[in-house]
Order: structure tokens, then C-alpha cells, then sequence
């Protein structure tokens, strides 16, 4: 079953053990949502876990499938932490 703070967790290590590999937060993060909606077994679960019953998405329009829909909220929760990753990803690049 899904779980946003196991998310948000598992982000973070992804971030620390990959951040000497990018260079731009961005990709790295969308690598990794890419990485989690591959899955549909994974989408409904995450669709599930945020409570997504809406295939509207206010920034990218309608989702096609729930594939995309799981994307959508996974960037949503993302979002709401996104000054956080950020800094930690900051602090883990300019020590290289």
C-alpha cells in the first residue's frame, strides 16, 4: 500500500545517493516519478493512497490513464516538500 511519508522518505535517500549523478533537481526528481508509475498495480495504489478521484489535473490537463493520473499526484505531494528536497540536493552538490 502506498504511504506519502514512506514516499517523501524513499525521495530523500534517492536524492542522496543520487545527487552527485545530476545536475539539474528537476530531472532527478522526474526520474523518479517516472520510476514509481511504471506499474499500473503501483498507480492504483497511489491514486489510492492520495485519494485521487479526479483525472483533471490543474497543471497538465486530463490524464489519459491512471499511469499519468498517479504521476500528476505524486508531483502534487512533491511540490508540497519541494523547498525541502531542494536544499538537501543543494547542500549534497556543492560538496562535490
Amino acid at each position: 500500500m502506498f504511504n506519502k511519508f514512506n514516499f517523501i522518505s524513499d525521495l530523500t535517500g534517492f536524492i542522496k545517493s543520487e545527487s552527485k549523478n545530476y545536475s539539474d533537481f528537476d530531472q532527478l526528481i522526474h526520474e523518479y516519478l517516472d520510476n514509481e508509475v511504471i506499474y499500473y498495480s503501483d498507480c492504483f495504489d497511489i491514486c489510492k493512497g492520495l485519494s485521487l478521484t479526479h483525472f483533471d489535473h490543474e497543471i497538465f490537463g486530463t490524464c489519459k490513464d491512471i499511469c499519468q493520473l498517479a504521476w500528476c499526484g505524486l508531483y502534487d505531494l512533491v511540490q508540497d516538500e519541494y523547498s525541502e528536497l531542494l536544499e538537501i540536493f543543494e547542500s549534497l552538490t556543492e560538496e562535490v
